[in-house]
């Protein structure tokens, strides 16, 4: 019986298609994240992005990392299912036009090296395992680009499934970032067991929470912002895409390298906050 598209077992085609004889022109990102898989897909015109493709399947990775950290064959599978097919929709890319990342589920991982051997062969192309302050950087990076430019601070806030990035930021820099243990698949684990959401539950979940953000509090306070921003992981592939682009691209815009970040296409996903002007220096 056929599946349908966004399915448990169908990544979700967002929109367009291609043809071979363009893949010279074309890069794409591919996000392992601990909640989602994305891929996203854009040709380069004129030196610009024109996404043409997007794809989303909810794997759920984290849901599958045991008590000692290791990966379960079940998730493992699926993972793998998922980038076969992810891998159908770019084979007729080169490799150094493709950056795929791993996330916080692979970086706590302990099979996580065995996993990725498997999941490049699925993939047909390189997987790099970024750590949490480059991941923070690079949501940031695709922030700036999907939010009008102003010359005042931004606070960035992304909750994935494994993890929560939080940066401040200027124009295209991050000038603070962090990653901190705590996502909505994990924290859903460790204090909604069967889904069940209560007020004691809330409370230790938001205790939680104040735990592991007391060790930063001070430090982004004092550096201050002027506006914030929430990014959401449904849309991670536009934040961290850093496939190389073909003749390069100025820097301070896209990146430096291999870390050129293919610029966000749209806005979803992102809600801006005002709040009062940082503190005087």
């Amino acid at each position: 019986m056929p599946t349908s598209p966004g399915s448990p077992n169908q990544p979700e085609p967002v929109s367009g298609q291609h043809t071979g004889s363009d893949s010279a022109e074309m890069i794409a990102a591919v996000d392992l994240g601990s909640n989602s898989f994305h891929v996203k897909v854009a040709r380069v015109i004129d030196g610009q992005l024109a996404v043409i493709d997007r794809m989303r399947d909810a794997v759920r990775l984290a849901a599958g990392l045991t008590e000692r950290r290791k990966l379960r064959q079940k998730a493992c599978r699926k993972a793998l299912t998922t980038l076969e097919r992810f891998g159908e929709r770019l084979r007729d890319i080169p490799s150094s036009n493709v950056r795929a990342v791993g996330t916080n589920t692979l970086r706590r991982a302990h099979n996580g090296d065995a996993f990725l051997v498997d999941a490049e062969e699925a993939l047909g192309h390189p997987i790099e395992v970024i750590s949490g302050r480059e991941e923070a950087r690079l949501i940031d990076l695709g922030v700036a680009h999907s939010t009008a430019q102003d010359a005042g601070r931004r606070r960035v806030v992304d909750i994935g499934g494994g993890s929560t990035e939080l940066i401040i930021g200027q124009q295209f820099d991050a000038l603070r970032t962090e990653s901190l243990y705590m996502g909505c698949v994990g924290m859903s684990r460790e204090f909604f067991t069967g889904g069940i959401i209560d007020a004691r539950r809330m409370r230790r979940a938001e205790l939680a929470a104040r735990q592991e953000l007391e060790s930063v509090e001070e430090s982004y306070r004092r550096l201050g912002w002027d506006s914030a921003v929430g990014a959401s992981r449904g849309h991670r592939a536009e934040c961290l895409g850093g496939a190389a682009q073909p003749g390069g691209v100025p820097q301070g815009h896209y990146g430096e390298g291999t870390e050129k970040a293919t610029r966000c296409a749209d806005t979803r996903g992102v809600r801006r906050a005002a709040r009062p002007a940082r503190p005087a220096a």
